[in-house]
């Protein structure tokens, strides 16, 4: 009886491998899922860091002009721009802050003499939404920010 209840025990070992992976294979699937998810919510992260730097560049390389308007829309069409891909453009909201715009210094009294601008701060603001919206359910809003130094001739 022993001998026949242990040859009876070696045979069943078949589906053994199939069970486990049923077992196994929710916790894979969650596990991917979740890097998935991840993946592109840091994705979104570096593409609004990427567009409040790219308006940055913008502030910095415009920032002679006069017209304190015309900067501002050509930082935000930048950011947009860049964020374009992965948020849309209703999603995307641009916060400019430039203590000092400054012109040349253009009088005779001191002519090789810069003034200077502390900088620019540039922050874009997007909502994104998850791909599964297994682990996240809501939108997710992604802040990036960038500032450089703003030195005019």
């Amino acid at each position: 009886m022993k001998k026949w209840f242990s040859l009876r025990l070696n045979k069943n070992e078949q589906g053994v491998a199939l069970i486990e992976f049923a077992i196994a294979a929710p916790l894979l699937i969650l596990l991917f899922m979740g890097i998935v998810e991840f993946g592109w919510l840091f994705n979104g992260w570096v593409t609004i860091t990427g567009a409040a730097r790219e308006g940055a560049r913008i502030a910095v390389y415009i920032g002679e002009i006069d017209d304190k308007v015309v900067c501002e829309e050509s930082i935000r069409s930048a950011v947009t721009n860049h964020a374009t891909p992965t948020f849309s453009q209703d999603n995307v909201v641009t916060y400019i802050n430039y203590p000092v715009l400054v012109k040349k210094n253009n009088n005779n009294s001191n002519p090789g003499q810069a003034k200077k601008a502390d900088g620019v701060l540039v922050k874009a603001t997007g909502k994104i939404t998850p791909i599964l919206g297994i682990f996240v359910s809501d939108d997710v809003v992604l802040t990036g920010e960038a500032s450089m130094r703003v030195i005019i001739d």
